[in-house]
């Protein structure tokens, strides 16, 4: 896991850079959802665009593209913990991962969804203490 983070910040996965991006407040990404930003598009030559895609929007993303942008090893590692499924040569993501001052928090998406047992999402009032 420690090698996973420590992608995520050699690529730039971080509060401030997220939030500069969507062109956002850096405020614990309780602005970074998509409903919040609808009029953000992402550029797919960005390795952070396509993170806050997988990890925030829970949009689908080219393997191939992460594993160029970041590493093969970040793909597994993302797989084995379950952060992402792959379908085909697209990963896509159940769970959001938030950058959350130096740390990363992993919340469900905020849709509700009431067929599983939902861990409360990041919204206004949350705190960072469980974070990875």
């Amino acid at each position: 896991m420690s090698r996973f983070v420590k992608e995520l910040r050699s690529c730039g996965y971080d509060l401030a850079s997220c939030a500069k991006r969507l062109e956002v407040l850096p405020r614990l990404g309780v602005n970074f959802w998509q409903r919040m930003r609808m009029s953000w598009t992402p550029r797919k030559s960005d390795p952070i665009d396509n993170l806050i895609t997988l990890f925030i929007d829970g949009q689908p993303v080219s393997a191939d593209v992460i594993a160029k942008q970041i590493s093969s090893f970040f793909v597994d590692a993302a797989l084995e913990m379950r952060l992402a499924e792959k379908n085909g040569d697209l990963l896509q993501s159940n769970f959001c991962l938030f950058p959350c001052y130096g740390k990363y928090l992993v919340t469900d998406q905020a849709e509700k969804n009431t067929a599983i047992n939902q861990v409360m999402w990041l919204w206004e009032r949350a705190s960072c203490s469980a974070a990875l």
